[in-house]
């Protein structure tokens, strides 16, 4: 997977045949693997996928352009049924894809959606040379060395093939190809999961030897042991002309190598019948699938107790540094795909006006490449310790409120306006009940748990409380 230092070469870079076996035995492992599709599937949920805050103009244009992503998002990938085709469930599927494969290509089509391209399927057909400097693995390029397009292949009798027939090249300004690159000259980037093989195929290869231990173990139930005391033996064998006579009296039955289960048998003068121990070589077996694991994780910078484990083999402090150390793998990868997510909404924007989609705009009105993507919070080990040091934060003026709304996956003014909505429904319920039963306002409140809104309905300092409460 790792060329030479002469650009777009790619001299020592494993062909195109094993790069697709590579990932197929991934894809595998993903599949068949539970520990390796938990950690994946972790991966790609812990990134999660952002909800989108249009900030154009007026708060009614940034409505009207909110629903209408809102709209064009809710069946955004092709050839998918319209319950998979929204944007989280197809960012879910290309981070996915982002592990397996290194890389995925996401395809902007003319009817608005996106296609999903797995890094199998770019490719260029044999006949090109291997330095040829306008086309190398997929990748087709200006004179200037810039990325001119895209080539996809077909699958056809099982076998992606990449020939002018059943390839089509697509314009870069369509393609975007979504990846981490691990080194400087890396146009075609390595599986997230290649480094990690070694310890899948162990797992892999020391759990099964583990299962069919037991199960053999399992399978010979029992073991018949001779345990005849020596003056009883001395005894037996007197009465036997010849030693060999008892001989082959005393070890006739060590010819049953299994019982069948629910079997009786019945055993001569100092035989025993013994279960079979099924912990030979698991004293460190738990001990082996954590270290392994941990390898498995450590490529992706996702802590096995995030992936498989929980935390409850870490203390606090121990637990925090993981979880700390895992928010700034996704701040990392959450920038990728903002970018991406910027280029789409972008893109989404400028076709519904070309297209007479969205109208009645302002005048002097012009798309802009980016908006706010706030996403999911991550919680944190302790919420209650973190919610003391964000208070922390936020009265020594080192963090602002909409900072600390926005780490939840909120929006400051969304926030402010539901608890000014809460609090002026808190209040127009109690007048209307206190109307009701003949009481005052104040004297529903001070009855009520003590909240923010309950002070401010009984603000009036004149007013007496109700009989028996506490003033």
């Amino acid at each position: 997977m790792y060329g030479s230092t002469y650009p777009r070469s790619e001299k020592d870079m494993l062909p195109y045949s094993d790069r697709v076996k590579l990932i197929a035995w991934l894809r595998q492992s993903v599949r068949n693997d539970s520990r390796v599709s938990a950690i994946v599937q972790r991966y790609a949920i812990g990134i999660g996928t952002p909800t989108a805050r249009v900030n154009y103009a007026d708060p009614a244009t940034n409505d009207k352009l909110e629903r209408y992503l809102e709209h064009r998002f809710s069946a955004i990938r092709f050839g998918a049924p319209r319950y998979a085709s929204t944007l989280r469930s197809a960012l879910l599927v290309a981070i996915t894809e982002t592990v397996i494969g290194g890389e995925v290509f996401v395809i902007f089509l003319k009817n608005g959606q996106i296609q999903i391209v797995p890094s199998e399927y770019c490719g260029s057909p044999s006949n090109i040379p291997a330095n040829s400097k306008t086309e190398s693995n997929g990748i087709l390029y200006n004179r200037d060395g810039s990325i001119k397009a895209y080539r996809f292949g077909r699958r056809v009798n099982n076998t992606i093939c990449f020939d002018t027939k059943n390839s089509t090249v697509i314009p870069a300004e369509y393609v975007h190809h979504l990846g981490t690159p691990t080194r400087a000259e890396e146009d075609r980037f390595t599986p997230k999961l290649a480094p990690a093989m070694c310890a899948i195929q162990d797992l892999r290869e020391i759990v099964t030897a583990k299962t069919m231990q037991i199960k053999t173990q399992a399978s010979f139930s029992m073991a018949i042991k001779k345990n005849i005391a020596p003056e009883i033996a001395a005894e037996m064998a007197d009465s036997y002309d010849e030693i060999q006579d008892f001989h082959d009296e005393q070890t006739a039955r060590s010819a049953y190598k299994s019982i069948a289960p629910n079997s009786i048998m019945y055993l001569e003068t100092g035989e025993d019948v013994v279960p079979l121990e099924t912990r030979f070589n698991a004293a460190d077996f738990d001990k082996f699938l954590e270290i392994n694991l941990d390898f498995v994780c450590s490529v992706l910078s996702i802590p096995a107790e995030e992936a498989v484990f929980g935390y409850r083999r870490s203390n606090y402090s121990s637990a925090r540094a993981d979880k700390m150390r895992w928010k700034d793998k996704i701040d990392v990868e959450r920038a990728m795909w903002t970018a991406f997510l910027d280029r789409l909404q972008y893109w989404q924007i400028n076709r519904g006006i070309l297209l007479g989609e969205i109208s009645d705009l302002p005048p002097d009105f012009k798309p802009q490449p980016f908006i706010d993507w706030t996403f999911p919070h991550i919680r944190e080990i302790d919420e209650t310790k973190a919610a003391a040091a964000q208070q922390q934060y936020l009265q020594n003026g080192l963090k602002s409120k909409a900072d600390l709304i926005a780490e939840l996956g909120r929006y400051a003014d969304e926030v402010d306006a539901e608890i000014v909505a809460d609090a002026a429904r808190m209040a127009k319920l109690v007048k209307e009940k206190a109307a009701e039963y003949g009481v005052s306002p104040e004297e529903v409140a001070a009855y009520l748990p003590k909240t923010p809104n309950t002070q401010i309905l009984s603000a009036d300092k004149n007013a007496k409380p109700a009989q028996g409460v506490d003033a």
